[in-house]
């Protein structure tokens, strides 16, 4: 949990330092043991004891003016730099991250205000952020004690900027005015962040692991203007190489943007969808390209070097990315947000949507394989950013690597018995799926048997009606696309995905087929992938569903008896997981020897030689 939300691992040469502020807690809460807590937290989701945590093992130690190298440089030679670059519009911005109890902002207002000139019209915004409530109540208040003001701040600006209470000293109204105080963690979301002319972030960083830190730093690029400073703590560096250099010596520490990568870039190409690729990218594409399929065969050292061939383009909302009719030559992986896929049907009808693409879905890449012209368009449903590969790149994997070329080789030959079926039902003739085509073999191993539709379910279906169908790559995707709407299946691996649709079946019902029906013990999850069928509840129609929608699971997740009627009210084709197989999705429950044995099935795992 600190990890998670710090960033900061707890290693056990911290043991005492541990225990000791934890022995606090344990006294402050009334608990007798520490293990009280780790059952509090276990028992409910218990933020504010959470909070606590995480603020017992967090240093937040600071002091008016710390760092006074900083604070100097600050002033002598960013602030006239940034006041010459913003005359026109004569607004300075300014963010101090990880603020603790306000020093460091307060200090800034100071130094500023004593910096500018006597009636100035410059307009100063800074606002100051921490992830503990208990430092932002303190910061607020501008309350501190004697020795904390007066060891810090010099005379002369004392009486200036600090009024004496009866606690200490008041940092005066118009700087608590200035600084705006807010709740934020470094480690989640950006977003109501805003740009800046100079980010503070000293001391912040120190004890956090190295890819948090890159994580943040990267934040950091992101929301730092072009012509902005960033400063860390002394001797500290941002550590994601390139994007920022040094504006000032090892004491100062601080920092610009590097204008010829990332954002910088970027802003200069807003004409186009390009992006540039960062290390956070990168170490997304790289963990991203590893559980596909189409790069399974290839080492880490590989993957690096084909990540820096790829490139980073932002999709927006209603931009085809693939357009039908036209021979493809590129393939795209996308790393947020989701795309349809669209049949276009002319101008006077309506395009077609035959499923959706999210989240590591590759595409693209049959027209690479075939020469042939797209046969449908991918278009960005809501801003999509993808990361791209050239047909250059395409080609070069598979003349270099014969796992990506026994890939491709796959691919095409599955085209092409695909062309085959499709020409043969435009002439009457009807072409069964070969052996090849089956997602799952036709013998299962007996590990798995235990998975499959029970034997008693079939029986049932058969006198339903029902008739079991081969499932080939087109039904599997299909049935793929339809578990990704699927809660229960979303943040399912693709990997694993393929793993439950080899198990899964793929059956045929006609019309007023009672697929399911009352009484029914939760045997199976069934979902449509053509046609309609009618809820009936005592011989009523309550409800219509359609393709991709799924049925049978209230009796399955709760364990009661089915309390209505499912109806064909067409011709429909359903997928269907057995109970037991639905189970082990559910329980989480991943058996090592049984995991190997459907990824061998399902031929996510290679064989060894």
């Amino acid at each position: 949990m600190v990890l998670n939300e710090t960033g900061i691992l707890l290693r056990s040469q911290n043991r005492k330092f541990i225990e000791k502020r934890f022995a606090r807690l344990v006294k402050a809460n009334g608990m007798q043991t520490v293990y009280e807590i780790e059952a509090a937290l276990l028992g409910e989701k218990n933020t504010p004891l959470k909070i606590q945590i995480i603020e017992s093992v967090l240093n937040f130690d600071t002091e008016f003016f710390k760092g006074r190298d900083s604070f100097r440089f600050l002033r002598q030679s960013v602030l006239p730099k940034l006041m010459g670059l913003s005359e026109k519009t004569r607004t300075l911005t300014f963010w101090s991250a990880g603020c603790s109890t306000g020093q460091e902002p307060y200090s800034l207002s100071i130094m500023l205000e004593e910096a500018l000139p006597k009636e100035s019209d410059w307009e100063i915004k800074i606002l100051a952020t921490d992830m503990s409530r208990r430092c932002l109540e303190k910061a607020k208040k501008g309350i501190y004690s004697v020795n904390d003001v007066e060891d810090a701040v010099p005379k002369k600006l004392l009486h200036k900027h600090f009024e004496k209470s009866d606690d200490g000293w008041r940092i005066a109204k118009r700087h608590r005015k200035r600084v705006v105080f807010k709740e934020h963690n470094l480690l989640h979301a950006w977003d109501d962040i805003g740009v800046f002319d100079v980010i503070l972030m000293r001391d912040v960083l120190t004890y956090v692991l190295s890819p948090y830190k890159r994580k943040v730093a990267m934040h950091s690029y992101e929301h730092l203007a072009d012509h902005g400073f960033f400063f860390l703590g002394k001797s500290e560096v941002p550590g994601v190489g390139h994007f920022f250099t040094p504006a000032s010596g090892k004491d100062e520490s601080c920092f610009k943007k590097n204008l010829d990568v990332g954002q910088g870039a970027r802003l200069k190409k807003l004409a186009t969808s390009k992006r540039e690729m960062n290390p956070v990218l990168e170490e997304k594409l790289i963990a991203m390209l590893s559980r596909s399929k189409m790069f399974s065969g290839l080492s880490k050292k590989s993957l690096k070097t084909i990540s820096e061939r790829f490139e980073v383009h932002k999709i927006r909302s209603g931009q085809k990315v693939v357009r039908q009719g036209n021979v493809n030559k590129d393939f795209f992986l996308i790393y947020e947000g989701e795309a349809k896929v669209a049949l276009e049907r002319g101008i006077f009808k309506k395009d077609l949507e035959i499923s959706t693409l999210g989240v590591g879905d590759v595409f693209g890449v049959t027209s690479l394989v075939t020469g042939e012209p797209s046969s449908a368009s991918v278009v960005a449903d809501g801003v999509v950013r993808v990361f791209v590969g050239s047909q250059a790149l395409f080609d070069a994997l598979a003349h270099r690597s014969s796992s990506f070329r026994e890939y491709v080789v796959d691919l095409r030959e599955k085209h092409e018995r695909q062309t085959q079926r499709i020409q043969a039902s435009q002439r009457g003739v009807t072409i069964d799926p070969t052996v090849d085509d089956m997602v799952a073999p036709m013998i299962i191993p007996e590990e798995l048997q235990h998975l499959m539709m029970s034997p008693a379910l079939r029986s049932i279906l058969l006198e339903r009606g029902g008739k079991e169908l081969p499932m080939g790559p087109a039904e599997a995707e299909r049935f793929k696309d339809g578990l990704r709407r699927v809660p229960l299946f979303a943040d399912m691996e693709l990997s694993e995905m393929d793993d439950y649709v080899a198990l899964s079946e793929y059956w045929v019902f006609p019309v007023g087929s009672r697929i399911v029906q009352v009484g029914d013990n939760g045997m199976a999850l069934y979902m449509l992938t053509s046609g309609s069928a009618d809820i009936v509840k005592d011989e009523r129609v309550v409800d219509t569903i359609g393709r991709a929608q799924v049925f049978g699971e209230n009796s399955l997740v709760n364990l009661i008896p089915e309390t209505v009627d499912v109806v064909a009210t067409e011709k429909v084709h359903v997928f269907i997981v057995g109970v037991e197989l639905f189970r082990y999705v559910v329980d989480g429950e991943v058996d090592e020897e049984l995991s190997r044995t459907l990824g061998l099935m399902s031929g996510r795992i290679k064989p060894m030689a």
